[in-house]
């Protein structure tokens, strides 16, 4: 039966982290991505269950993402005070994400 995917290689301590889906107008919906306990965002192919890309950068957990419905970058939240806004997360013809650079900006 696939009705029911389970998606791992992420981890949850402590608290709720979402998960969205990602834009229909640049991705088609495709892949599911959410903050993990280890500091990280992970993009999922919602058809495979696989991960389709890891983005690392923070030192803490990040509790929520972004994906711009536009624009082909995400942001996350961390609990080590810091929101990344990751540029050039795209959908490539291979149906892949990249993230190619980051700009970080610490909240006081």
């Amino acid at each position: 039966d696939s009705s029911v995917m389970t998606y791992t290689g992420h981890t949850v301590l402590q608290t709720l982290i979402r998960c969205h889906f990602s834009p229909q107008f640049t991705t088609g919906q495709r892949f599911i991505y959410t903050g993990c306990a280890a500091g990280r965002v992970v993009i999922y192919d919602l058809l495979t269950g696989k991960i389709a890309k890891v983005l690392e950068g923070h030192k803490s957990c990040v509790r929520d993402v972004s994906w711009h419905p536009y624009n082909h970058e995400l942001v996350s939240s961390s609990w080590d005070f810091s929101v990344t806004k990751w540029d050039g997360v795209e959908n490539r013809e291979d149906k892949e994400p990249v993230g190619t650079s980051r700009k970080r900006r610490k909240m006081d």
